[in-house]
């Protein structure tokens, strides 16, 4: 499968693809329910939920934006998160 951009990648491949590793699941829960805002672009293929790499950096890229407003908007008072190591903010 391919299509204009790169080729399909399925959420098993995206999550095995991304540095540092993220479990299935999380990839799923980017795409139905996104994250502060920001959804993973995803297709069907058939039966099968797909994404490509492009879709990947995009929905990073687009995070990162959302990410730094909100630590503009917050006078830069994130803290760190006691569960799952990430920044709360």
């Amino acid at each position: 499968m391919q299509n204009n951009q790169s080729e399909y990648l399925t959420l098993a491949q995206a999550a095995r693809s991304i540095p540092g590793g993220v479990s299935i699941p999380t990839v799923w829960r980017w795409s139905a329910k996104g994250v502060a805002g920001v959804r993973l672009r995803t297709a069907r293929a058939g039966r099968r939920i797909v994404t490509t790499e492009g879709w990947l950096a995009d929905f990073y890229q687009e995070l990162g934006e959302v990410r730094k407003a909100e630590r503009e908007s917050d006078g830069g008072r994130c803290e760190t998160s006691r569960f799952g190591g990430g920044i709360e903010c």
